[in-house]
């Protein structure tokens, strides 16, 4: 738990938007840097600020508990970061299913990546920016499991709500290579059938070869309605490709 608590604090400043926040300590102030006046009370929920009338919201630390106030705009950020460290603690485990690493290892792969891209870009690296590397130097060194290494980077794009196809099929293309490489010669698409939208339906046990299966790309189905959880968003295609 040690590792997502320090995990999550490196995460939480994506652009380095919060740098200041009043937290739970003896004397708190307006976190509006055209006010910044000090509270009579700390608050214990979302409230307006009783001197310049802007809405000062109140958010909680997954981990440690730990309240603090924040501007409309910096909890906003903050969702959004907290949205993001929990689909990427789920990339992370789901690593640890194929690869030979540990907690503290990701961390540090984590921040190895996270200090590539900074110096590479002027502003503070995205989670999303951060993930992609860390995936293409997955891939690089475990070729063996890179189907699996493109599939979960897609879930986590996917869920984040962010574009996601090009990564799954990626994915598909390094499948029917190999297929090609065992000296298979087709493939045909298998759907999950009554379970699938009507787009995949109409894919079910269609035969291409390899060849055409790389240069048509029908996989994944892009417009795909299906909903990956009853709550999530609509579109994550289950199709797949079978060699025979």
């Amino acid at each position: 738990m040690a590792f997502l608590q320090e995990f999550f604090s490196t995460l939480l400043n994506p652009r380095g938007q919060i740098h200041t926040h009043a937290t739970y300590v003896e004397r708190v102030y307006c976190p509006y840097s055209l006010c910044e006046k000090e509270l009579l009370s700390v608050p214990q929920r979302s409230k307006k600020c009783p001197f310049c009338h802007e809405q000062i919201m109140v958010r909680t630390h997954p981990y440690t508990k730990e309240k603090s106030i924040y501007t409309e705009e910096q909890a906003n950020v903050f969702d959004g970061d907290l949205k993001n460290y929990k689909h990427f603690r789920y990339f992370l485990e789901s690593m640890k299913q194929f690869l030979d690493v540990n907690d503290i290892s990701l961390l540090e792969l984590y921040r190895e990546h996270q200090s590539i891209l900074r110096a590479r870009n002027t502003n503070e690296p995205l989670c999303k920016e951060v993930v992609m590397n860390i995936s293409n130097y997955l891939i690089a060194i475990y070729p063996n499991v890179g189907v699996s290494i493109h599939f979960q980077h897609a879930i986590f794009l996917f869920e984040s709500g962010e574009r996601y196809h090009h990564i799954q099929r990626n994915g598909f293309m390094l499948q029917l290579q190999e297929f090609k490489r065992r000296g298979y010669q087709k493939v045909h698409i298998t759907t999950h059938q009554e379970k699938s939208c009507a787009k995949c339906v109409a894919l079910d046990k269609k035969v291409l070869t390899i060849d055409q299966a790389m240069t048509k790309q029908l996989l994944p189905c892009t417009k795909c309605t299906f909903a990956f959880k009853k709550e999530g968003p609509a579109g994550w295609c289950r199709c797949s490709y079978t060699a025979v």
